[in-house]
């Protein structure tokens, strides 16, 4: 467990040194991308995945490896994430690197996005519950039952 936590800590700094340079990651990484045919006008990266995860490709800046998703995320929020967050996908799909479809959450609220994406337009009572709502649910006409 203590490996883990100093596994997440270092991840997070990671982040944090390379805020200020996110927009030359961007750079970098926006030549390596392709328009999605998906409704949700995803922008998904033609970057080979990552042998551990299979779905999130990684962009190399001055020696070092970062999640593209991530990049992508800290320029959608103006910040790096902080120690348990995670760059979550909006619109389901793990290969977009849309800043617009991605957000910093914590690990369950991310994880509990994909009941949105299994369920949403195949159960009419499904309610999407999260806050930013998932793309989808903006697509399905924003059943959002937190009317604020």
């Amino acid at each position: 467990m203590e490996e883990e936590t100093t596994n997440v800590v270092a991840n997070h700094r990671i982040y944090a040194d390379i805020f200020k340079k996110k927009k030359r990651v961007w750079k970098r990484m926006s030549r390596h991308v392709v328009a999605s045919r998906s409704l949700q006008g995803c922008l998904d990266h033609n970057y080979a995945s990552t042998h551990k995860t299979k779905m999130y490709a990684q962009v190399r800046y001055k020696n070092k490896k970062y999640y593209c998703h991530v990049v992508a995320a800290m320029i959608r929020s103006k910040r790096p994430p902080e120690i348990g967050e995670e760059a979550s996908h909006l619109c389901g799909r793990p290969t977009c690197i849309e800043p617009k479809h991605l957000t910093f959450e914590s690990g369950p609220v991310n994880k509990s996005r994909r009941c949105c994406h299994l369920y949403l337009g195949k159960h009419p009572r499904y309610i999407c519950p999260h806050e930013p709502q998932c793309i989808v649910a903006r697509a399905e006409g924003g059943n959002n039952n937190n009317n604020k």
